[in-house]
């Protein structure tokens, strides 16, 4: 069986109650409900895109633009297990770096990362981020750090 090429699209609002689904199993510490990410995709400073084949959503990701401080935090990413290893996360971070420099006035795309995570930080360090502190704070009872990229 031949699948058509994944694409990446904004999320609508009827991806919402599949978007909550995942972020409720995947990002247990967050509390969000469908209405806050229908508000989310409203908002001009939310960039929720997806990634997906077909009608099965294969990943998505997340990020939220402070235009007053001149930077982007991404917020989440995040691939189906069944996907991972298919360079998803690589072009769901593109695509959220692409939008970042189209914006003006953004000059920093910042994230947050368990400090386990090994995967996600050599990802994260391929495509030009580098580590920057330690957060204050621990998400999930680890060690969280904090990791940016110039945007020019």
């Amino acid at each position: 069986m031949h699948f058509p090429e994944p694409q990446i699209t904004k999320v609508s609002i009827k991806d919402a109650e599949t978007l909550n689904d995942i972020i409720e199993e995947e990002f247990p510490y967050t509390s969000f409900s469908v209405e806050d990410i229908k508000k989310k995709l409203k908002n001009k400073n939310f960039f929720l895109i997806k990634h997906h084949q077909k009608n099965i959503l294969t990943g998505f990701a997340e990020a939220e633009f402070f235009p007053k401080k001149e930077e982007v935090r991404l917020n989440a990413i995040f691939v189906e297990e069944a996907w991972r290893g298919q360079r998803i996360a690589t072009h769901l971070l593109k695509r959220i770096i692409h939008d970042a420099k189209r914006r003006k006035g953004i000059y920093k795309l910042f994230l947050l990362v368990k400090e386990s995570n090994r995967g996600a930080k050599h990802l994260y360090k391929k495509l030009g981020f580098e580590f920057e502190k330690i957060h204050d704070k621990e998400l999930d009872e680890s060690i969280v750090e904090v990791w940016s990229m110039g945007i020019v």
